[in-house]
């Protein structure tokens, strides 16, 4: 049967599945709130009598004597996001980066299933049915292809987020609220959108440093290092230059921190104006920069890696390829020689496959890594380094290139010296008037 007719601000409408069990079809009445109401109820009866066999189109031309009524010129959804990205584009506020971003995810993640729908047929009922879509949606690879992996609960969280905005921009032009937005009272979206968790950074030991750095392939190995001893974003070392690389008379070196890998391969902006800075490493680190900026050009980038192809020359690092390495150095770390994880069944024909990255070993011996870090937590072990070795808490936030000191505290805080027997006798001692 068709929906009791439901009040939508200045609107009444109805809902019905064509034919009992087809595509959901609506009709959404304005005007005068008694006159919208009688209209809706005729429309109620009519869709019932015909057994749901009518369309919207049908619906309102039997009930009003017009095709679409007002509803007509809304745009659909897939309009409003092409329509959204221009203004986005023009108004300048937001990266090109960011906003390309936005574009890929709302045409490949929310057009294919709210694309067709008017934006006033966008309700909680579509929000619901398409959050639940996404959460059995897979990654999509650089190539174009989807992995096998789901949507990780963040990520969709973003992506909703992102949608959320866009049918906020049209509210006031072409609907009265945000459906997308949490009702007020609530502390949770009802409509299925998975809280957001918050990882928990992994703090590795030199033990276990050394112990991922020696399965690294040697052009992962210098990557890897300068990560280790700098604390720099992913995004970061992925863009750095030859000439963003300053070696001084005493052999220390700085990093000049001016760009950032952004998810679509550009380089541009790093995240934050904060993030612009300069990192000054020595021994080791710097003696490794030197050999990579040497003989090099200026605009090179100082860390690529050499494809298996023969004869294939030296490319950049990809997000993706990167990423790629650092599981299997990872995995490889996680082996025992002494108890390896069960080999993969031989199949009738072709050849025995190689072990997956979460194929390792669970026997909790000394010399095996027994935690998957991800290439991020390079960044939170150097930071637990400096905290270890006394830098003030300000000199971290510069280093690390956090917008604010309270960042810092807020991620490493925990990590800090929370006083000691001796320093809260102080304290004490400071309030007792007795003494």
């Amino acid at each position: 049967m068709a929906s009791t007719p439901e009040h939508r601000g200045e609107s009444v409408r109805i809902t019905w599945l064509l034919g009992g069990n087809g595509p959901k079809q609506s009709c959404t009445f304005t005007g005068p709130p008694e006159g919208r109401l009688k209209l809706a109820l005729a429309a109620k009866e009519l869709v019932e009598a015909r057994g749901h066999n009518i369309t919207r189109a049908e619906c309102y031309a039997a009930i009003t004597g017009k095709r679409e009524v007002e509803d007509s010129v809304v745009p659909t959804f897939a309009m409003w996001v092409r329509e959204w990205i221009d203004r986005q584009r023009k108004a300048g506020g937001l990266p090109p980066g960011t906003i390309t971003r936005y574009e890929r995810e709302l045409m490949v993640r929310a057009v294919p299933l709210l694309g067709h729908l008017r934006l006033t047929e966008i309700d909680a009922d579509a929000l619901r049915e398409w959050v639940t879509w996404l959460k059995r949606s897979r990654v999509m690879l650089s190539n174009g292809k989807f992995g096998k992996d789901l949507l990780a609960e963040n990520t969709v969280r973003r992506i909703f987020s992102i949608a959320s905005s866009c049918l906020g921009s049209a509210v006031g032009t072409w609907i009265s609220v945000n459906p997308a937005a949490t009702p007020a009272g609530l502390r949770r979206n009802p409509l299925g959108v998975p809280s957001w968790k918050r990882h928990e950074g992994i703090f590795l030991s030199a033990q276990e440093s050394a112990l991922i750095l020696a399965k690294c392939h040697p052009d992962l190995y210098d990557i890897v290092y300068v990560a280790l001893r700098t604390g720099m974003r992913r995004g970061e070392l992925l863009a750095l230059r030859v000439r963003d690389v300053v070696f001084s008379r005493t052999g220390s070196a700085t990093i000049m921190v001016r760009l950032g890998r952004k998810a679509d391969g550009t380089s541009g902006e790093p995240k934050s104006e904060t993030s612009k800075r300069d990192i000054t490493t020595k021994g080791a680190c710097a003696d490794v920069l030197r050999r990579l900026t040497a003989g090099r050009r200026p605009s090179d980038a100082v860390f690529t890696f050499e494809p298996k192809r023969r004869g294939a020359k030296r490319r950049r690092w990809s997000g993706e390829t990167l990423g790629r390495h650092w599981s299997a150095a990872v995995a490889s770390a996680m082996r025992c020689p002494g108890h390896p994880p069960a080999r993969p069944v031989k199949p009738r024909f072709g050849p025995t496959r190689s072990l997956r990255d979460d194929e390792v070993s669970d026997c909790g011996c000394d010399g095996v890594l027994g935690q998957r870090p991800r290439l991020h937590d390079t960044r939170h072990t150097h930071a637990s380094v400096l905290i270890a070795q006394n830098w003030p808490v300000k000199k971290i936030q510069r280093r690390l290139g956090h917008a604010t000191f309270a960042i810092t505290m807020d991620v490493y805080g925990h990590l800090m010296d929370l006083g000691d027997d001796g320093e809260l006798d102080s304290m004490e001692e400071f309030f007792d008037l007795s003494a």
